[in-house]
């Protein structure tokens, strides 16, 4: 991928949200609040919390680094914090193409990259910091490069990256395991590494599993909920 196509991937990406999120009638949702109060709480010198607070899932401590970087330098407003998001989806949509090429030729991967940033959907969601959705993105996308490019790149430089993002993509969005999981199996499965495969994906799920300890003992240290309380009426 030369600076020529990342230039224009890049600029695509930028003028096809700049008109979007300058539209008065675009507005943070609550979650977007949530998570620009954990930037906020990071400008302010302190971890709120590793998950999406008052969850036990959804990492955001990616997304909520972006928003402290996009309220440092815009203020408390929509446009910085809805477009801080594409520090991390630009990777997101750079990495998408490289697999799309790896596995099939550029000119595809240039349409499926127009495709994939353009439509509807992708382009309001790839500003959203709604807990873990852009971080689960990156790292699914990451991950899917490696396992197009495997056998270019050493085997411990594959196994130790593919594992950080599988660990990220459990932490942050599960979800996208859907299609990380079929597509890693079926190219073990060609390329006759289905116990690498396996290897990877286990070690993955047990370092998920402690660090998920981790966070939410983090969790729980700052967020409690206030209680509800039963109103008694007597007569």
């Amino acid at each position: 991928l030369n600076m020529a196509h990342l230039s224009v991937c890049t600029l695509i990406i930028l003028l096809t949200r700049w008109f979007i999120v300058r539209d008065p009638g675009m507005l943070l949702t609550g979650d977007e609040c949530v998570v620009a109060l954990m930037g906020h709480h990071l400008l302010e010198g302190r971890l709120s919390s590793g998950y999406f607070l008052g969850q036990h899932s959804g990492f955001s401590v990616v997304e909520a680094v972006c928003c402290a970087i996009g309220i440092a330098l815009g203020g408390y407003h929509t446009i910085p914090i809805k477009l801080s998001m594409l520090v991390l989806f630009v990777p997101a949509a750079w990495c998408f193409f490289r697999f799309v090429e790896g596995v099939s030729t550029r000119r595809l991967a240039t349409v499926a990259l127009l495709a994939w940033t353009c439509i509807p959907p992708w382009t309001l969601w790839s500003m959203q910091c709604r807990g873990g959705y852009a971080t689960g993105a990156l790292a699914a996308m990451g991950a899917c490069v490696l396992l197009a490019h495997e056998t270019r790149i050493s085997s411990w430089l594959f196994r130790g990256g593919f594992v950080i993002c599988l660990v990220v993509v459990i932490l942050s969005q599960v979800t996208w395991l859907a299609a990380l999981v079929p597509l890693s199996f079926g190219l073990a499965w060609q390329r006759g590494k289905m116990k690498s495969c396996l290897f990877s994906g286990l070690s993955a799920l047990l370092i998920a599993l402690v660090l998920h300890g981790w966070l939410r003992t983090l969790t729980e240290a700052t967020w409690h909920a206030p209680p509800v309380h039963c109103l008694l009426y007597t007569s």
